[in-house]
């Protein structure tokens, strides 16, 4: 699989139509069982749930995101726990209902991480807290940011001076 640009003409009514209705973005879910949650836009995404950091594996459709490598290795770095493993929409209602869903955002290129503030999903609108209270998102921003500005050392080798 190839990030190109023809990749995504398919998502481009989807797109439409979340916007028409005042959404910002979409949430894909798998072509096969249709309901195993995939990106967000064009952006590899998370949830935390009960203070696990859970993402889909990388697969066929799903694009081995750089950021999406760096932010994971920054959780592990931290010491928090990582779940890299199929997650379907409905465990995210279920964990939404029972009070433990804390945190979605996508992570990409452009973005580095967006935070998601609403889900909607058949009717039903989750909604999550502001920006300003993911801590584990906030927290793994700053630690990005930091090291791509050089503010703390690159450990990883990531930033090259040109």
């Amino acid at each position: 699989a190839a990030k190109v640009a023809g990749n995504y003409a398919a998502s481009l009514r989807a797109d439409q139509e979340a916007q028409a209705q005042g959404y910002d973005n979409v949430l894909w879910l798998d072509a096969i069982h249709r309901k195993y949650i995939e990106e967000c836009g064009t952006m590899n995404l998370a949830f935390v749930m009960d203070q696990v950091v859970i993402t889909p594996p990388l697969s066929g459709t799903i694009l081995p995101g750089i950021t999406r490598d760096s932010v994971l290795t920054l959780f592990r770095d931290l010491g928090l726990e990582v779940e890299e493993r199929l997650i379907s929409i409905d465990e995210v209602v279920a964990a939404d209902r029972a009070g433990i869903l804390k945190e979605a955002f996508g992570m990409g290129t452009a973005a580095t991480i967006a935070p998601i503030s609403q889900i909607s999903y058949q009717g039903q609108d989750m909604r999550l807290p502001p920006a300003t209270e993911f801590q584990y998102a906030n927290l793994v921003l700053d630690k990005l940011e930091a090291i791509k500005t050089a503010r703390v050392p690159d450990p990883y080798g990531w930033v090259m001076k040109l």
